[in-house]
């Protein structure tokens, strides 16, 4: 409802919150971006590049729990055609993902997105197949994510498929972030 009225939707604290950064001030040293590096004092990447944030600030960015009600706003906008919320939905959604992914959380909103959307919409299937393809060698020995596999055999094939493809071009785990 607050969607149709202000354009926008929030799930509480706000989920856009770069959890390394107020006012482009860096909140706290244990937080490091992969590369480990801040250069000026100021995170070079953009937030959903940041995946190593301490707890204070990861409660600042939200509970885990917000994949779902982002899988849930994707799948109501779809059903009612409202193209503005899927977008801002798809958004959130990668936004979560990106921090979230270690999270049981993760596989339960993926398990919604792959349960409520046709199997020709890439929206929220490609982020969670992005995510999971970054993560692989972490998420493949998560069971709820074997079990995402096992159920939704689309994606264990994409996901094959780029393994694959990725080898052929020498691709390393380390880069699969960055692609």
């Amino acid at each position: 409802m607050q969607y149709l009225y202000e354009g926008e939707y929030s799930v509480e604290p706000t989920s856009t919150f770069c959890p390394l950064k107020i006012d482009n001030n860096l909140l706290c040293t244990s937080c490091m971006c992969e590369d480990g590096g801040f250069g000026d004092r100021k995170c070079p990447h953009s937030c959903i590049s940041c995946k190593n944030v301490c707890g204070e600030h990861q409660r600042k960015a939200g509970s885990a729990t917000q994949l779902l009600i982002h899988a849930k706003m994707y799948e109501t906008a779809d059903k009612y055609c409202v193209t503005g919320l899927k977008d801002i939905a798809r958004d959130k959604f990668s936004r979560a993902s990106d921090l979230f992914w270690k999270y049981p959380a993760f596989a339960v909103g993926a398990n919604h997105a792959f349960s409520t959307t046709p199997d020709d919409d890439r929206g929220l299937r490609g982020i969670i197949s992005n995510t999971i393809w970054a993560n692989i060698e972490e998420m493949i020995k998560v069971p709820a994510i074997e079990a995402l596999l096992m159920e939704f055999n689309g994606l264990a094939v994409e996901l094959l498929k780029r393994e694959i493809e990725s080898r052929r071009y020498g691709v390393t785990a380390v880069q699969r972030d960055r692609i």
